[in-house]
């Protein structure tokens, strides 16, 4: 949906669940596969590598962190009430 000018979007949390995964080893390692027509790699590397300290592994879009017990996955469900 396109429009011209300023507009608003109305949203609202609708849901959000986690699902906590127990890590043996203690490391996690972690695989970026862009999709050639909307590459975000950039974008990737450096939150996985700023934000939440992963390490690259020297294989290109992998990434790995050590030192983790628990690995939870997020989930949010967004409403758009009106555009």
């Amino acid at each position: 949906m396109a429009r011209e000018g300023i507009g608003t979007i109305r949203m609202k949390l609708a849901a959000t669940n986690y699902t906590p995964y127990s890590v043996s080893g203690g490391s996690i390692t972690l695989r970026y596969t862009p999709n050639p027509a909307m590459d975000y790699s950039v974008a990737w590397d450096n939150y996985l590598t700023k934000t939440l300290g992963m390490t690259p592994t020297g294989t290109p879009g992998t990434y790995q962190m050590t030192g983790v017990t628990t690995l939870v996955i997020k989930t949010y469900e967004i409403k758009i009430e009106s555009i």
